[in-house]
């Protein structure tokens, strides 16, 4: 990907910005001319290295002040990850593994993409190349990989405005643990792909999840994609980190950067805006239990025009308000039962990772964390409603790594 691996550094102030007017007063900054801190490559599979208190200000644009004015509002444990580096842990343990219950819905879709770059298998296949008709159950025989992840696959037609009303698939008994024999399949058809692992639950063990670094983690048996991640918080900041980087985990492309845009972005907007691959976005009237969008300080999840294929129904019905936002930086997230959250934002290089948080959902991590962020951030110090008005219309990313190829 050509980005990892630079050193990290606090972003400079702008010397020289280009801005347009927007309406109600709104500048649009294109950002300064020195390029945005392009991060790190992360820990790879070793342990983090925790950025030095006295290091957060000038590694990671953070006041630290700020950031322990935060543990107060997320008491059992949350981290915050910047420019690929453990920038805080604060509260309890981020390091004790707990169940993430749906977070293993992320989990999987992100399983899914990784087998898909090791085979033949493609999100775009009919689930009936790699199930029989009694392995498919109620999915209609002309839906794709890309339904059950949109968990949309069992409508009775499949067409634009025709699925069924969205509705949760909560513990994957409709559709989404399919994609475990779907995966099962793919590795029994190519097991040369696959490091001598007969099935996924072998492959996460046995690769996955060491080359993630994940040691506080473990999916039992990988019997289910809906829930049975047990992971720490600092473990649950890789996989957020793994998908801030497009799928470029250490210099290896785990996942193709197409897979990624995918699964962050509204995958079948006419079923849900807020839904790309079994991960939440940002996004106007979002349905499920997972959130909702922010109200004023998160931009939104929105496919760019040349980037339809092979879904040219989501040309419509984006889930935004900004339809000409500048910065193709939408905000998604991982949820789980209880308050089990990792929040991904693009355009500030930044995962923030929470265990039992409450209150006010994913949201809570963001609003406690953002005040560490303006409190430095180089355009807008100290201004949060300035900073919010323009990251809000995706015209301000000030961290953003690089547009998608």
């Amino acid at each position: 990907m050509g980005v990892l691996g630079v050193a990290c550094r606090r972003p400079p102030p702008p010397t020289t910005t280009t801005t347009t007017s927007q309406p109600g007063g709104i500048t649009t900054t294109t950002g300064p001319v020195t390029p945005p801190p392009e991060g790190t490559a992360g820990p790879g599979s070793g342990p983090w290295a925790p950025v030095p208190r006295d290091r957060v200000a000038a590694e990671c644009g953070l006041d630290p002040d700020a950031l322990q004015a935060a543990n107060a509002k997320m008491p059992n444990g949350f981290t915050v990850v910047r420019y690929g580096k453990l920038c805080w842990s604060g509260g309890a343990s981020t390091s004790t593994p707990f169940a993430a219950w749906s977070v293993t819905k992320t989990w999987g879709a992100t399983l899914v993409g990784i087998v898909s770059a090791r085979s033949t298998m493609r999100d775009t296949d009919l689930v009936s190349k790699w199930l029989t008709a009694s392995q498919r159950g109620n999915i209609n025989a002309n839906a794709t990989i890309a339904h059950v992840m949109a968990m949309t696959s069992t409508s009775r037609s499949l067409a634009p405005g025709q699925k069924n009303p969205y509705a949760y698939d909560t513990v994957g008994s409709r559709e989404l643990n399919k994609l475990i024999d779907i995966m099962n399949s793919v590795i029994t058809r190519e097991p040369a792909n696959f490091g001598g692992a007969t099935n996924i639950y072998q492959f996460a063990a046995r690769t996955v999840i060491p080359k993630l670094g994940m040691s506080n983690s473990s999916w039992p048996q990988g019997s289910a994609i809906a829930y049975g991640l047990q992971a720490s918080v600092n473990d649950l900041s890789r996989l957020g980190l793994l998908l801030l980087r497009k799928g470029n985990w250490n210099g290896e492309q785990l996942l193709t950067e197409e897979y990624v845009y995918r699964q962050t972005h509204p995958s079948f907007p006419d079923s849900n805006t807020g839904l790309g691959y079994a991960t939440w976005l940002n996004a106007e009237n979002m349905l499920g239990p997972s959130g909702r969008a922010h109200p004023n300080c998160a931009p939104y999840a929105q496919w760019a025009p040349d980037k339809q294929a092979p879904f040219a129904e989501s040309k419509t019905g984006n889930g935004s308000p900004f339809p000409d936002q500048a910065n193709d930086d939408g905000v998604f997230w991982a949820a789980g039962l209880g308050g089990q959250w990792t929040t991904v934002h693009r355009g500030l290089d930044l995962v923030i990772s929470g265990h039992n948080v409450t209150g006010g959902g994913q949201w809570v991590l963001w609003d406690s964390v953002r005040p560490a962020l303006v409190a430095l951030d180089p355009q807008y110090r100290g201004n949060n409603t300035g900073f919010c008005q323009a990251y809000r219309r995706g015209t301000y990313a000030p961290s953003l790594i690089s547009s998608w190829n």
